[in-house]
C-alpha cells in the first residue's frame, strides 16, 4: 500500500520531523528568539529586566488574521496579530507567571506569542506547531 511506511504504527517524532523538514513547505524566513535568562529590572520605577536569548533562523508560514477571527476571539486576538506555523515549538508569554516568553522577529519586527491554534500532526504527533503573535517593541 503507498505510503505504508510513512504511517506506520509506532512512527517517533524525530523521524517525522525529519520528514517533515526535509519536505518544508515554503514559507518566509523569521527569527526564533528563545528566552535563556532575565537579569536586572525593577517593576516599581518602571525598569524593564534584561533578557538574554539564543536566536535561530528558520521558515514560517505566516498570514494576518481575518476581522472575523478577531471578532470571534472575544477580545484576546487584536487587529495586525499574525497567525504563524511553524516546525519550532515556542513558549509564550504568560502574564499570570510571569514567563516572558519567546520571541519571533518577521521583517525586523519583533512579535510574542500571545496564543495557540490548533497543530498540525501525522498519528497523534505535532509536526507543525501554530500560534497566534503579536508586534512589541524591542525586547
Amino acid at each position: 500500500m503507498a505510503g505504508e511506511g510513512f504511517y506506520k504504527k509506532g512512527t517517533d517524532k524525530a523521524y517525522i520531523s525529519k520528514l517533515m523538514a526535509d519536505g518544508q513547505p515554503s514559507g518566509e524566513y523569521v527569527l526564533i528568539r528563545k528566552v535563556t535568562g532575565r537579569t536586572g529590572g525593577d517593576p516599581k520605577q518602571g525598569i524593564q529586566p534584561t533578557l538574554s536569548y539564543t536566536t535561530k533562523k528558520t521558515t514560517a508560514v505566516i498570514t494576518r488574521l481575518t476581522p472575523e477571527e478577531v471578532t470571534a476571539s472575544a477580545g484576546l486576538y487584536q487587529y495586525g496579530d499574525l497567525h504563524i506555523e511553524l516546525l519550532e515549538q515556542l513558549n509564550w508569554a504568560e502574564e499570570q507567571s510571569g514567563n516572558i516568553g519567546d520571541r519571533v522577529v518577521y521583517q525586523n519586527t519583533t512579535y510574542r506569542v500571545v496564543g495557540r491554534t490548533q497543530n498540525k500532526n501525522i498519528e497523534n504527533v505535532d509536526v507543525y506547531f501554530a500560534y497566534i503573535i503579536r508586534k512589541v517593541g524591542d525586547q
